[in-house]
């Protein structure tokens, strides 16, 4: 029996510069930062997303090797999220 999978719980993003990060994020996006879970020992960003779900940033000394990898954030008007950025 296959296992029913109903939506994604989080995404995990390797970073190497904290403060870009949160400026990027938090600033740009406007993301809520949320603490991470205490037993957590590494440097992270955790940040809400609608439904329950988290994005995580991993902060590594070195970034992750280019690739086709990516996430995408479904927004409700794409035209005035293009806007935004622009």
């Amino acid at each position: 029996m296959a296992i029913r999978l109903t939506r994604l719980d989080h995404c995990s993003v390797i970073i190497t510069d904290l403060e870009k990060a949160r400026a990027f994020y938090g600033g740009a996006l406007g993301l809520e930062e949320i603490a991470k879970p205490r037993p957590f020992d590494f440097v992270a960003l955790w940040y809400r997303l609608e439904d329950g779900q988290t994005l995580h940033l991993l902060q590594k000394p070195q970034p992750d090797t280019r690739s086709p990898r990516h996430f995408a954030l479904r927004v409700g008007d794409a035209g005035a999220a293009r806007e935004h950025f622009r």
